[in-house]
């Protein structure tokens, strides 16, 4: 009856961030070696191997080392940690493509019309969106070098908008290319979007409006595709980036399998916050409509590697490596279905699933209330953020980050004020958003976006839900408020396991949860069965505590 059973319950997570947790428990946010026991995976091992407890409160001395003991280090400066190299960020994006490896002369491509933005997808013609057509008349078309300053301005001769959706192809006087030489056209996507998009990280770009009430200057953000319709292609800035006034018409690009960079979309509308959902008309759909005005669409042949390098890396579902190859071209490998993209001994490529170091871990990684797990060159790593005066935030370029905070106790996963969702961004500042304002309410959305707006709402109870008296509440799956008396049912309200929350159990476990309670040095659980055990400590020469905020309470030396 080990009570370390019961931690493959743990909320849902997979296995191998169990034990990396467990294991960064003791080793306060250490690497998980790459010495491996014989039962595990390589990358993991257990306390029982006996690693050194490194502390970051402790300074070292000579004396220690004179006596042949082990010199202390401070984790938290030569410890690891995830070094995702960021752009400094504005509000709504970045200076530069973060995803998407952009060369230079493709971002010259993305221009404004002095109020909207638009993409050279060849030498004389723009995509963009119908609502702008105003400018259509008269106007201009203006590229750059410079990101603030579009200085090389081309005579629009015609503008020809789809007649039902927000599309638009703009032709233009001149080739662009006579006023800005190696300026590179981004071509539309060629094949089509399905649902197995949904997910990928995008790349969007405009000339719009700041948070510094800034405009004109090209920046660029990378979204999950949250959502597709036949119509349109749907982008979540998850309350921290996104497209706003002006970048309408503006592109949303990705790099495709073939290792081409593409046009997916041409932005419509979007979320008046500016950092929430964005939705942009397909050009796969309407391609050939398009192509009647702009001539069918060249191929572009293989992308140089522009930013990326022979360790390469693998996209968000671990399905795909992307690397630099053989003359210096970008290398898309997808892997097969026995296997998984992760780290091997060349950097990151597809290697079959049972000689995956980090068992299904990505390098986007995930937090366990403050401490980061991701996958790392060699293996699993852990980082305890709070103990190191940081916190653990989301970033949807870089995955999950420690970042330096002004948040106090506040999670990226934040928390309901009211109607108002407040949470730690990505740059370790709180940020707060007034759901009402958009005629909302404040909820729990789900593990990867937390508390934000949704309709109807839960305030602060999420999916796990919380026991009032024998009276179990919970946010269901269309964020209403749910609620059972389980007393009605013979039962009583605790802790299910940590998979499904809390719920009736049987009347055996009574107020006692998963993680337990001490009484006279007996340790008492609710197992996942909905029964009640129980374990005297004193047989064992221990006492009954807190073994770790992953397991409860247990027997403890």
């Amino acid at each position: 009856m080990l009570k370390i059973d019961r931690f493959t319950l743990d909320k849902g997570l997979n296995p191998a961030l169990q034990l990396a947790i467990c294991v960064g428990l003791f080793l306060f946010g250490c690497s998980v070696p790459e010495t491996a026991l014989n039962t595990l995976p390589p990358g993991m091992a257990t306390a029982e191997d006996g690693p050194v407890v490194i502390r970051a409160d402790e300074s070292t001395s000579k004396d220690n080392v004179s006596r042949g003991e082990s010199e202390e280090t401070d984790i938290c400066i030569e410890g690891p940690n995830k070094n995702p190299n960021l752009q400094p960020k504005i509000f709504y994006g970045t200076n530069a493509p973060t995803v998407v490896p952009m060369s230079l002369p493709q971002t010259w491509a993305i221009g404004t019309f002095g109020g909207c933005t638009g993409l050279l997808i060849s030498p004389t013609w723009v995509l963009s969106a119908s609502h702008c057509n105003f400018h259509w008349h008269g106007g201009d078309f203006c590229i750059g070098k410079n990101p603030d300053d579009p200085d090389r301005c081309i005579p629009i001769k015609a503008g020809y908008d789809h007649p039902y959706v927000d599309l638009a192809v703009v032709e233009l006087e001149w080739d662009a290319r006579t006023v800005l030489p190696g300026v590179e056209p981004v071509p539309i996507l060629t094949t089509d979007m399905d649902d197995a998009w949904l997910g990928r990280i995008v790349e969007a770009a405009g000339y719009g409006t700041q948070e510094n009430n800034g405009y004109g200057t090209r920046r660029f953000t990378a979204e999950p595709i949250a959502w597709l319709d036949d119509h349109e292609v749907t982008i979540d800035g998850k309350g921290q980036h996104g497209a706003c006034f002006g970048d309408s018409g503006g592109p949303l690009f990705t790099l495709t399998s073939n290792a081409e960079i593409r046009v997916i979309g041409a932005l419509s509308n979007g979320d008046d916050s500016c950092v929430g959902l964005d939705n942009y008309t397909r050009v796969d759909t309407y391609r050939s409509w398009i192509e009647d005005h702009t001539g069918p669409t060249p191929p572009s042949g293989p992308q140089p590697c522009i930013g990326v390098d022979t360790k390469g890396s693998c996209n968000a579902s671990n399905t795909q490596a992307t690397y630099c190859g053989a003359d210096n071209l970008i290398q898309i490998d997808t892997c097969d279905s026995n296997e998984l993209c992760s780290w091997s001994d060349v950097g990151w490529r597809c290697v079959e699933t049972q000689n995956d170091v980090c068992m299904g871990i990505t390098y986007a990684g995930s937090c366990d209330g403050n401490v980061l797990t991701w996958c790392d060159e060699g293996g699993l790593s852990t980082r305890d953020c709070g103990a190191c005066g940081e916190t653990c935030v989301s970033d949807d370029a870089a995955g999950f980050i420690c970042v330096e905070t002004n948040c106090g106790d506040l999670t990226y996963e934040g928390r309901c004020d009211g109607d108002v969702a407040v949470w730690c961004n990505s740059n370790g500042e709180i940020e707060s958003n007034d759901c009402s304002d958009q005629g909302n309410a404040c909820g729990y959305v789900d593990d990867d976006l937390g508390y934000w707006c949704v309709e109807g709402g839960c305030g602060d109870t999420d999916y796990y839900g919380h026991c009032d008296g024998s009276i179990v509440e919970w946010c269901g799956a269309d964020n209403d408020l749910e609620t059972i008396d389980c007393a009605e049912h013979g039962q009583a309200c605790g802790l299910l396991n940590d998979e499904q929350g809390y719920y009736c159990l049987p009347i055996e476990c009574g107020e006692t949860d998963f993680f337990g309670a001490c009484n006279d040095n007996v340790v008492s659980w609710c197992n996942r069965e909905g029964e009640l055990e129980q374990l005297n400590c004193t047989e064992s020469n221990q006492s009954c505590g807190l073994l770790n905020s992953a397991l409860g309470y247990y027997c403890v030396d």
